[in-house]
């Protein structure tokens, strides 16, 4: 994450009301796939994770899981907001497209499977409680810490 994200994002924190603001932490850059040392297991009530694992390798996606599951406390939820394909295809032709431009950039890259999301949480504890359809085709998915 740039600096630039983290003083927007630590800005948005400070417009919070004061016992909102007390609660969530600032922002800090973050490795999915090495969590860092300072983030304590079970911390956390909340993950939330925008647009990341179709801009980057599949490593990531079970970075971001099992780091979600260790970091969450129980009842935790993570939160995942983006493109995924479902049952193994892309949702709209728009996202087959934008599939392809990701793996043209990367191989590495691309639209992952919301069920296979789902298969890989579940085995890291983190059960799966909605999944909402969103605009521009994308889906928000969250799940509970066990």
């Amino acid at each position: 994450m740039s600096e630039a994200a983290l003083t927007s994002c630590e800005a948005y924190r400070s417009e919070l009301p004061a016992h909102l603001r007390d609660i969530c932490k600032s922002p800090k850059a973050l490795d999915v796939c090495a969590w860092p040392k300072w983030l304590a297991a079970g911390e956390f009530d909340v993950v939330f994770s925008v647009n990341l694992v179709h801009i980057a390798p599949p490593t990531a996606t079970d970075g971001l899981l099992t780091g979600a599951a260790a970091a969450l406390r129980k009842g935790g939820r993570l939160m995942m907001y983006g493109p995924f394909l479902v049952g193994g295809k892309p949702t709209t032709e728009s996202n087959a497209a934008f599939d392809a431009k990701l793996k043209g950039m990367d191989p590495r890259f691309g639209l992952r499977d919301a069920d296979a999301i789902k298969s890989k949480a579940a085995e890291q504890g983190l059960r799966l409680l909605a999944t909402q359809d969103m605009p521009s085709n994308n889906l928000f998915m969250v799940f509970e810490r066990t």
